[in-house]
């Protein structure tokens, strides 16, 4: 465990061998880089931050008990300006959070654990307790990084991370 080993094959190829573990942290910075990330997701987002404020301006509006036009609208837009400068940038991280904390305790029994990665020229296997799973190179659609892990997107809602530095 923790040994990464590279080896030169006579035929031209390169075979890189790699155990790692992947820990419950892992899991988080694979969901925040994937959030961060994936073109579909970031535009479900703006749709939120467009949408919501203009919701919450006519529902304030018309829910307002001042009785002038003038009060009214002030009222509007001075709470519709907080939510959309104070609430929405903290409200993405606390969804996030939340549905991270929903589903940790699936994700946790599903993913954590020892993996091998066996990657050559042709194709990326990766071993672990729920079995091998092989892919063509040709099936990674983009390869995102942090500063300790590398995620290979096989679709823009399929993933596998590996550690930069195998514990």
């Amino acid at each position: 465990m923790g040994n990464v080993g590279v080896s030169i094959i006579t035929m031209g190829g390169i075979r890189l061998n790699v155990h790692y573990k992947i820990e419950p942290e892992d899991i988080k910075a694979a969901q925040k880089n994937a959030v961060e990330t994936t073109p579909e997701i970031q535009k479900r987002y703006r749709l939120i931050d467009t949408i919501s404020p203009i919701i919450l301006l006519i529902f304030l509006f018309l829910t307002s008990t001042n009785e002038t036009i003038y009060g009214k609208i002030m009222f509007s837009i001075v709470h519709t300006f907080f939510w959309w400068f104070v609430i929405i940038p903290f409200l993405h991280q606390w969804l996030f959070e939340l549905i991270y904390w929903i589903e940790r305790k699936k994700l946790n029994e599903a993913y954590i654990g020892q993996y091998e990665l066996n990657i050559n020229e042709n194709e990326i296997t990766i071993n672990s307790k729920r079995g091998p799973k092989t892919y063509r190179w040709e099936d990674v659609l983009r390869v995102e990084e942090d500063e300790f892990r590398y995620f290979f997107y096989l679709t823009d809602n399929t993933y596998f991370l590996v550690k930069k530095k195998p514990v």
